[in-house]
């Protein structure tokens, strides 16, 4: 235009210095309204009527002025577009997988911009370089008239999702078209029937109750097992398909069922299943964290235990969650995900109840005083369930954390110490790992660890009980007590590092 070096930098900084507060302004009244191809069409065309300014002004060579002066809706448009047309990639994509590949076709199609510009603006155009200017004016123009086709396309497929609500989609039934107007991403969730689950009958129905036989005996409280030694675990991983990981934890009961007068077993055993969903990211509400932040869920299923329990989670459900929780935040390596959510939903199917199934024991205990023994046999399962389901979404951790639980019980001398007792001492309390409530008479206290074994360390350690009651016996210490829980989750760690090596190698030879 005629102007020295540094007066030409003094002038050009103004175009972009607007252009940098109109991109922000667009941005947010975009989000705000959550519409991107008005806002893409607007800019685009303001965008065009900047280059035909400047086009016009130099095929008629005006002055400097018309031309310095379109240069600020050229500057302010174009960004702005290219602003929202990245966005608007990202935003019309169902999968994180679909995201990249639309950002990484967008960045090879923009890169070859530069190609074309050679070609546009060559050395015998100057000062005015009306050919590039006009070329630019109709590209611009043919991106606001792509944009409102690409809106009345999404329009089309909304409208058709909405008349079909039981159509669902590869993401579960989320739309993510990104507009509210044209319904382009307005981020609803199309309905879906549950085809699998058996609707009940109208009224309601009473389970038969069939009275025992006089001569059943009471049922006897008693461990067939040995204080170290704890029941058979089953545990596998992979059972949810739709889940970023998954297992399935289940205790063997810890008494028979093949009692005279009775068909089902006289204690419950323990199974959980556990599910993974993420890393994901955070909506953006959520303030930013440069951690991955994680969520547990415990929820009892409605038959889980002899009292039917409710829908909406209750105290010590929520309890049960915070556990868990500080069990894995010691595991997880949080700083690969910032800004990222995983959540780790536990369902206990059969939870341990406190009491054994049988005609022998004290009612009234059953309705108000159960004492929440079987609580802690839950956590302990629940941490290696969810270690089990974490490892299998991928999630990188610093070790396997299991969980591992001892008690200190008081009844007649347990197999294997009666030697040490010589017969002398019985009813003395002592430490049982595994306890199950219905195997004892009576259980003071009871710890429950979350272990790693690799590092050495303890990330969850709850007590309930009176713990002192060992060492006024003489039998140990609290600290024995603790011991003796990480020895038992080291036992179920053996389990969980055999069903990870036995998924690992099923995975490998399906893939090979």
């Amino acid at each position: 235009m005629g102007y020295s070096a540094l007066r030409s930098q003094i002038l050009s900084a103004p175009p972009y210095l607007l252009a940098f507060f109109v991109v922000l302004a667009t941005s947010a009244l975009s989000d705000k309204y959550q519409n991107r191809s008005l806002f893409i069409c607007f800019h685009a065309l303001l965008a065009a009527f900047g280059y035909t300014t400047i086009a016009i002004a130099g095929m008629f060579e005006a002055g400097p002025t018309w031309r310095y002066l379109g240069v600020y809706p050229a500057a302010s448009g174009f960004f702005s577009a290219v602003t929202l047309l990245i966005t608007w990639t990202i935003n019309n994509q169902e999968s994180d997988a679909k995201k990249g590949t639309g950002v990484a076709i967008l960045n090879v199609i923009g890169q070859l911009g530069p190609f074309i510009g050679t070609a546009l603006y060559p050395e015998s155009d100057k000062p005015f370089y009306v050919r590039g200017m006009t070329a630019c004016a109709i590209f611009m123009l043919l991106v606001a008239a792509l944009s409102m086709w690409l809106r009345r396309i999404l329009r089309r497929k909304n409208e058709s999702a909405q008349q079909h609500p039981y159509k669902v989609s590869e993401t579960g039934g989320s739309c993510t078209y990104f507009d509210r107007e044209a319904l382009e991403c307005s981020q609803y969730l199309i309905p879906m029937a549950d085809r699998r689950r058996i609707n009940p009958p109208g009224g309601t129905t009473t389970a038969p109750v069939f009275a025992t036989s006089a001569k059943v005996p009471a049922f006897q409280s008693q461990r067939t097992r040995k204080p170290n030694e704890i029941r058979k675990i089953f545990l596998q991983t992979g059972l949810t398909p739709s889940a970023s990981g998954s297992a399935y934890f289940e205790l063997e009961p810890s008494l028979p069922s093949a009692t005279p007068g009775y068909f089902t077993h006289q204690s419950s055993s323990l199974k959980l299943t556990c599910t993974v969903h993420g890393p994901r990211p955070l909506p953006r509400s959520v303030p930013f964290s440069p951690y991955l932040l994680l969520s547990a869920n415990v929820k009892f299923a409605p038959f889980a235990s002899r009292h039917r329990r409710g829908y909406v989670r209750d105290v010590s459900e929520r309890d049960l969650a915070v556990h868990v929780e500080t069990a894995l935040r010691g595991l997880l390596i949080s700083e690969r995900w910032p800004k990222s959510g995983v959540d780790v939903i536990i369902t206990v199917l059969e939870g341990e109840d406190d009491e054994p199934q049988a005609v022998g024991h004290d009612i009234q205990k059953e309705e108000g005083g159960s004492s929440g023994w079987g609580m802690m046999s839950v956590l302990s399962g629940c941490i290696t369930v969810a270690s089990a389901a974490i490892a299998d979404a991928g999630i990188d951790c610093v070790d396997l954390a299991s969980g591992g639980v001892a008690a200190i019980v008081r009844q007649p001398t347990p197999p294997g110490l009666g030697d040490q007792n010589n017969g002398q001492r019985d009813n003395l309390p002592y430490i049982v790992l595994d306890p199950c409530p219905a195997e004892h008479i009576e259980i003071l206290a009871v710890c429950v660890v979350g272990y790693l074994r690799s590092r050495d360390e303890i990330t969850e350690l709850w007590t309930r009980g009176d713990i002192s009651s060992l060492s006024a016996s003489g039998k140990g210490s609290s600290e024995e007590l603790v011991d003796r829980a990480v020895e038992a989750a080291v036992s179920s760690r053996l389990v969980l590092e055999a069903a990870l090596e036995a998924a690992t190698r099923y995975k490998l030879e399906t893939k090979s």
